[in-house]
């Protein structure tokens, strides 16, 4: 493999963008690609559309192509964003458990507050002692 990976790539042409923006924003080079299916669509089936030419079925094909591939991309947005607002919800509700780091800050806390009353026992109990021996 003497050959590096820009080198390959480059090999394939230039890289298409095709990305649908969360108002259902299409991008240039999908909106290319779009118009590419609708005027072989057009071309194909004009006359099974009814229409009068196959410039009038690329637009009608034009409508509909834009339409379904913005709501499909806006659905699947909305569904994904549901999901992860759902499994932030039972992270945050414990769903999942705490994490390592969390387990071990819960740890520390704990033996510090151990340590701390261990030795405030062991001053009262010596202080307690003192104040018997006095009385």
């Amino acid at each position: 493999w003497d050959t590096n990976a820009t080198t390959i790539l480059r090999s394939y042409g230039r890289v298409r963008g095709l990305v649908v923006r969360p108002r259902g924003e299409l991008s240039k080079d999908l909106v290319d690609l779009i118009a590419m299916a609708a005027t072989a669509a057009g071309t194909k089936n004009w006359m099974e559309l009814g229409e009068e030419s196959a410039r009038l079925a690329r637009a009608r094909y034009l409508r509909v192509f834009r339409r379904k591939i913005a709501l499909a991309a806006v659905r699947v947005q909305a569904i994904w964003m549901s999901s992860r607002l759902q499994q932030a919800r039972a992270q945050n509700a414990g769903g999942s458990g705490p994490s390592q780091r969390e387990k071990v800050q819960r740890w520390r806390t704990k033996r510090a507050h151990e340590e701390y009353a261990n030795t405030h026992a062991s001053f009262r109990s010596a202080n307690h002692s003192a104040h018997r021996r006095r009385g």
